[in-house]
């Protein structure tokens, strides 16, 4: 139904200029009026910032299972768009995204599931297994586990993993609470969305809330002065090192705040049965352990956005906005690929977030083609050359550091 007090026009076909005085919103070549569903969407007022604009490759990268999403906002919907409502560059991107739809590039093979689930437990048992005579590698290999769970719950957050969101859901809050001890999922299934709708502005995408840490002189009011030049050590220190027991209290007040106290009491007695059953009371293990693992989603999370544009904007070219914010990394390979959680391959998962982390280095080559074609950088570095230029953006920001691989 038509929100009140607007008049629509009696045609169902509508320019583009009448949208943006009318506040409306385009998804491919419909029209909608999202103001009345502002209150109802869990990333809040963000939606404002999508009317009067073309919002397809936004919400395309935000809500990949359309079958979900397009009932949600069909009830606004107001007409249609009388010429397309995509630029060039991104007609160019659908075409390779239908493409890569129908060779199945969206599916994701059962071997991978295998290969997901052993990633996570077998490190896990080999860690209990080895805790009395091998402690030091016992330590790194539950470690490892939780860094393969991280990287499972992102994959699965993104719907590149089941078929539906309500599977998805139900698979990554099992595999958090069981690997991770926590309940880490609307985080990634709300603000780490976000991130990808805004990524790198300033107000909108939260992975720029870092405490006292500075990414921008807009943001200097953060801190005193004399903790700038300390800003990397705190990153790498204790702003790292905090990144589980974050995530733990975050779960806490989330489910504090929905009234889920049976999950919350699972989470209490995970860690206890971790503690003093599987690691028979060795509570370093049970618990430094897993930071480490966190601390390393933590420490490779940050090599692909930080040091790169900080916008008060957002830039509604979505191939611009994500070749001046997002950065690959060229070590490439199976052993990187897992290690990474897929995330050096960073500017194709932004391109296509919902595509299997497996597929990527297959479209790599096409991501780099079309981002040349329309005037575009594919911006990558060498892991030394991305922790290089984040120390110096962590201790003095800084103007972009990246080398353009031209192809």
């Amino acid at each position: 139904m038509p929100s009140r007090g607007i008049l629509r026009p009696m045609t169902h076909f509508i320019s583009r200029d009448y949208c943006e005085q009318q506040g409306w919103t385009v998804f491919w070549n419909k029209v909608y009026d999202l103001g009345p569903f502002v209150p109802r969407h869990p990333g809040g007022d963000v939606v404002e910032m999508l009317k009067g604009r073309n919002a397809t490759m936004v919400l395309l990268n935000t809500h990949p299972k359309l079958e979900n999403f397009a009932p949600v906002i069909s009830k606004y919907e107001v007409g249609n768009l009388v010429c397309g409502g995509l630029r060039a560059e991104e007609e160019d991107y659908y075409k390779l995204y239908q493409d890569y739809k129908a060779r199945g590039f969206f599916n994701y093979k059962w071997g991978w599931h295998v290969q997901d689930w052993a990633q996570m437990l077998v490190p896990l048992v080999m860690a209990v297994a080895l805790q009395e005579v091998a402690p030091v590698l016992s330590f790194i290999l539950q470690a490892l586990s939780v860094l393969m769970a991280c990287w499972y719950v992102h994959d699965v957050a993104h719907d590149s993993v089941w078929p539906s969101e309500k599977q998805g859901r139900r698979m990554a809050t099992i595999a958090s609470l069981l690997f991770t001890g926590t309940y880490a999922v609307d985080y990634h299934y709300i603000v780490h969305r976000m991130h990808h709708a805004f990524t790198n502005v300033l107000g909108k995408d939260h992975a720029l809330e870092t405490g006292p840490i500075i990414w921008d002189p807009s943001q200097e009011k953060r801190s005193p002065k004399w903790f700038r030049p300390f800003q990397g050590l705190a990153w790498m220190g204790p702003v790292l090192a905090a990144v589980l027991p974050a995530f733990i209290l975050m779960s806490g007040l989330t489910l504090v705040k929905k009234r889920k106290w049976a999950f919350l009491a699972l989470i209490a007695l995970r860690w206890a049965f971790f503690g003093f059953v599987i690691f028979k009371g060795n509570w370093a293990m049970a618990i430094l352990s897993p930071m480490l693992g966190a601390y390393l989603l933590g420490l490779i999370s940050s090599l692909n956005h930080f040091h790169l544009d900080i916008e008060n904007e957002w830039d509604p070219s979505f191939l611009s906005g994500v070749a001046r914010t997002t950065q690959s990394v060229s070590n490439r390979g199976y052993f990187w690929d897992e290690m990474m959680g897929g995330l050096n391959y960073h500017i194709e998962h932004h391109f296509f977030s919902a595509m299997p982390r497996r597929r990527l280095p297959a479209i790599s080559a096409d991501v780099q083609a079309l981002l040349v074609r329309h005037g575009h950088r594919y911006q990558v570095c060498s892991m030394g050359e991305c922790l290089a230029a984040f120390w110096k953006k962590l201790n003095r920001p800084f103007p972009s550091f990246v080398r353009e691989n031209r192809v």
